[in-house]
């Protein structure tokens, strides 16, 4: 259930943002920014596989 809703919010937030820069800084821009916002995803993965196991603190189940 959390993926699908982050899966969500992800197609809400891009069509957010593209709906934002649209109109400021036409067609050409705006694939610019979610070409950059493509990489900076890429790179929050690669960071995260490149933590060692355990650095990153999830919530406890209860």
């Amino acid at each position: 259930m959390a993926n699908s809703g982050g899966y969500n919010a992800g197609i809400v937030a891009g069509a957010a943002i593209g709906a934002l820069l649209l109109p400021r800084v036409e067609v050409r821009g705006t694939f610019l920014a979610g070409g950059l916002l493509a990489v900076g995803a890429c790179a929050v993965l690669l960071v995260e596989r490149l933590l060692p196991y355990g650095s990153v603190r999830t919530p406890a189940h209860s």
